[in-house]
């Protein structure tokens, strides 16, 4: 039993740091739904927000964005916030 439950809690493991790939992504934003919590820029990467998750993003705003992977490759937003000036 013990080693059900120890190996059980190595697959979790291994698939959770599977799932945590951050990347940080530049752009302006196309759409934001806020019914469905999906947010796009204009790249055309679509973004999930996590539950809970309102940010005050204007369409056209140029914005920075920090999300992770889950191991469905949906890409959930942790940071949305306004780009900066190079």
């Amino acid at each position: 039993m013990i080693n059900k439950v120890i190996s059980a809690s190595a697959v979790l493991l291994a698939m959770s740091a599977y799932g945590a790939q951050a990347q940080v992504i530049n752009g302006e934003v196309v759409m934001y739904d806020s019914t469905y919590d999906t947010l796009t820029l204009d790249g055309g990467q679509s973004f999930v927000l996590r539950p809970g998750r309102k940010p005050t993003v204007r369409l056209g705003e140029r914005v920075v964005v920090t999300s992770v992977d889950n191991h469905n490759g949906i890409h959930y937003v942790d940071y949305i916030g306004p780009a900066t000036a190079d």
